[in-house]
């Protein structure tokens, strides 16, 4: 059916009515400030539960690097091709996640990065969550040479982001593949990319999971993110 132009002012005006609607100021911890500066596509979202469940679950010292989450649309995640990031001392997310718990993932992994800038000499100085990193990323490329993959060890062996092996993870083996594979290995597939994203990913999984689940598979990792979390 095309639309009338009666039909294009209801819309119009019922957008507009929702972006009136929708509260766009939210304190976390009393001191950290959720914008939303764009309305959220998805009516399920409710950032009023999304603030209660972090602070209800997450230590409030974790976010201590973060000054202001700003939801919404923005330049730099389009440039990036990223849902959320963590950028000079704000999260930026996107605002057409679907559901409260996507929301809540992004802002810890985020979180997770941000805490790295006050943590990271205690995460990574001694090399032990790199040489677990590096362990598993061993028993990965064997896992996709058995597969049939055309894998270089070497790339495997680099615990840095690299696009050619993001390419290789996602477009060559593809998720639904890797997550079989990897089942046990890694909490996600996407923990496999980076030792950053390791250690990220783990924080995500301790926080929202079952932290039991990372202490049988990543011991060393949750041993590190136990000590943050109640030394702060």
């Amino acid at each position: 059916m095309s639309l009338t132009r009666n039909n294009i002012e209801e819309i119009i005006k019922r957008s507009l009515e929702k972006s009136k609607s929708q509260r766009n100021h939210f304190p976390l911890f009393g001191r950290i400030s959720i914008y939303i500066n764009d309305p959220l596509v998805s009516e399920e979202v409710d950032f009023e539960r999304v603030v209660s469940y972090l602070e209800k679950n997450i230590p409030p010292h974790m976010f201590d690097e973060i000054d202001l989450i700003m939801i919404g649309e923005n330049p730099y995640l389009d440039e990036k091709e990223f849902e959320a990031t963590y950028k000079d001392g704000a999260i930026l997310i996107r605002n057409t996640l679907l559901s409260d718990r996507d929301y809540i993932e992004n802002i810890v992994h985020e979180m997770a990065h941000a805490a790295e800038y006050r943590y990271g000499m205690f995460i990574y100085s001694d090399f032990r969550v790199e040489q677990e990193f590096i362990g598993k990323r061993k028993k990965f490329y064997h896992l996709a040479l058995a597969e049939g993959h055309d894998v270089d060890e070497e790339e495997f062996m680099n615990p840095e982001y690299t696009q050619e092996f993001d390419d290789l993870l996602f477009k060559e083996i593809g998720y639904e593949k890797l997550t079989n594979m990897l089942m046990g290995l890694f909490v996600s597939p996407y923990a496999s990319t980076s030792l950053r994203e390791y250690y990220a990913s783990g924080v995500e999984n301790y926080f929202l999971d079952d932290k039991t689940f990372l202490a049988k598979i990543s011991p060393i990792l949750y041993e590190k993110i136990l000590r943050i979390e109640i030394d702060g």
